[in-house]
């Protein structure tokens, strides 16, 4: 009997061939839960699809057998990147046998038990994880610390669902982990966060903002202080487009194709 997708991991890129090339081998070799891995492709130009088929082909010696299943969803509408349209279109087509959501930056590597020890922490309309490490003091309310921390999130698909998910509205770059992060906990689920880095199980790739605002429309980070105001001010639990998921003419924006790469 074939099992079913426990949980998805979204990973949304444009232009960051690099970056996939260093992460992908972590993504495959996930343990302890069955799962799909969904790569947004969001209208690269650096042949990403071709180079996704051939590193599939070099590297299924390497596959977990929890993996069952590898997507690519192509966004082939020319326009500037916007992470927060890429990940709702990653959940779009998610499995549906699929019970929980971890997104996971494209520059990020993942320990092998990262799924299985975070989706164990979620329960329906109780919690939700982020990699927010506490002793960077990054999950304090305003985060406004310039330490490091990390933003990847792990939260069940239907709490995700209700809060309608990322703001698809703001095209600048910041806070749109944040304003999501404020809505799950409005709709009174709890945040849970590592307390170290090797707490978190993972580790990203350093690089400057050059690389990570060339693909914006605004290329420049919002004024840190001005975007907290602006999400923790904000008392509606869902986002400036809610039906993202049921709504059939915003749907007919999204000029994108599911490509599956089926794993025996």
């Amino acid at each position: 009997m074939k099992q079913l997708v426990k949980c998805s991991l979204i990973v949304t890129v444009k232009n960051r061939l690099s970056h996939f090339m260093q992460t992908f081998p972590f993504n495959v070799t996930q343990t302890g839960i069955d799962y799909e891995l969904i790569y947004v492709n969001f209208n690269s130009e650096d042949n990403f699809s071709d180079h996704l088929i051939a590193t599939i082909n070099k590297n299924k010696s390497i596959f977990s057998p929890r993996l069952k299943i590898i997507k690519e969803i192509v966004y082939s509408k020319n326009t500037f990147f916007n992470p927060r349209e890429s990940k709702n279109l990653g959940v779009k087509h998610t499995s549906k046998s699929s019970k929980y959501l971890i997104f996971n930056d494209v520059d990020t590597m993942l320990g092998m038990s990262y799924l299985k020890k975070w989706t164990s922490f979620i329960e329906e309309n109780v919690s939700f994880a982020t990699n927010r490490i506490q002793e960077t003091r990054a999950s304090h309310s305003t985060r406004i610390d310039k330490l490091v921390n990390y933003g990847n999130l792990i939260v069940g698909k239907k709490d995700y669902l209700n809060v309608g998910g990322f703001d698809e509205s703001d095209v600048s770059y910041g806070g749109d982990d944040d304003d999501l992060f404020h809505r799950l906990k409005l709709s009174g689920l709890r945040e849970i966060n590592p307390y170290t880095a090797d707490c978190a199980l993972q580790y990203s790739i350093l690089h400057d903002d050059s690389e990570r605002l060339s693909e914006f429309k605004i290329k420049k980070r919002k004024n840190t202080k001005l975007a907290f105001k602006k999400i923790y001010e904000n008392k509606e639990i869902k986002s400036n487009k809610s039906n993202f998921l049921n709504n059939v003419k915003n749907l007919e924006n999204y000029i994108s194709e599911e490509i599956r790469y089926e794993l025996s």
